[in-house]
C-alpha cells in the first residue's frame, strides 16, 4: 500500500471515530513524517507492522477515548473539590455570622441592664435647681423675641395697603349705588303697583 492512500484512509477512518480534525491533522503529520524517511519497500513493510490504516485507526482512537476520558474525569475532580471548598466557605461564614448574631445578643442585654440602672433619675440640689429657674425665665423672652419679628408678608401688606384700601372703597362705593338702585325700582314699583290699584278702585266707583 503506498503511503498516499494509507494517510488517506487513515484521516477518514479516525475522523468517522469522532475524533477532532485537529487530533487527526496532527497523527497524520506524525505518520507523514515518520514515512517520508523511507523507501517505498520500507514504508509498505511498516504499514504491515502497523496492521493497516483500520487497525491503526482503531488503535489511535482506543488511545484517543482512554486519554480524553481521564482529562473529564480530572476535570469532574476539579469541579467537585471546588464545589465542596466553597460549600465549606459558605458554612464557616454562617457559623461566624451566627456566632456574631449571638454575641450581639448578649452585648444588648448588658447593655439594657445598664441602661436600666442609669435611668433613675439624680436627686437634684437646689443649687441645680436655679440655674433650670433662669433657663426657664429666659425661654418666654426667646418667644417674645420672635412674635416681634417682622416677615415680609406683614411688609408687603403694609405698603400695599393704600393700593388695598382704594380698592375696597370703590367696591363698597359700588355695592352702596347698586344697593341704593334696588331700592329705587322698589319703591317705584310699590308706588306704581298703589296708584293702578287706587284707580282701579276710583273706576269701579
Amino acid at each position: 500500500m503506498e503511503k498516499d492512500l494509507f494517510l488517506t484512509l487513515l484521516s477518514l477512518h479516525l475522523s468517522e471515530g469522532d475524533m477532532p480534525k485537529d487530533e487527526v491533522d496532527r497523527r497524520i503529520r506524525y505518520f507523514d513524517s515518520h514515512l517520508s524517511s523511507l523507501s517505498e519497500e520500507e514504508c509498505a513493510k511498516k504499514i504491515q507492522e502497523l496492521g493497516g490504516d483500520k487497525k491503526l485507526a482503531e488503535k489511535l482512537l482506543q488511545d484517543y477515548r482512554r486519554a480524553s476520558s481521564g482529562k473529564e474525569t480530572d476535570v469532574k475532580a476539579k469541579n467537585e473539590a471546588k464545589a465542596e471548598a466553597v460549600k465549606t466557605d459558605n458554612t464557616a461564614k454562617k457559623e461566624n455570622d451566627i456566632n456574631k448574631l449571638l454575641d450581639e445578643d448578649d452585648d444588648s442585654d448588658v447593655k439594657r441592664a445598664v441602661s436600666k440602672k442609669t435611668q433613675t433619675k439624680p436627686k437634684t440640689s437646689e443649687k441645680n435647681k436655679e440655674p433650670a429657674k433662669k433657663n426657664a425665665s429666659k425661654k418666654p423672652a426667646k418667644k417674645e423675641n420672635k412674635k416681634k419679628e417682622i416677615t415680609p408678608f406683614t411688609i408687603g401688606l403694609i405698603i400695599l395697603s393704600p393700593v388695598i384700601l382704594f380698592f375696597l372703597l370703590i367696591i363698597a362705593c359700588f355695592l352702596a349705588s347698586l344697593f341704593l338702585a334696588v331700592a329705587g325700582l322698589i319703591a317705584f314699583c310699590s308706588a306704581l303697583l298703589v296708584l293702578t290699584t287706587a284707580a282701579g278702585t276710583a273706576f269701579a266707583l
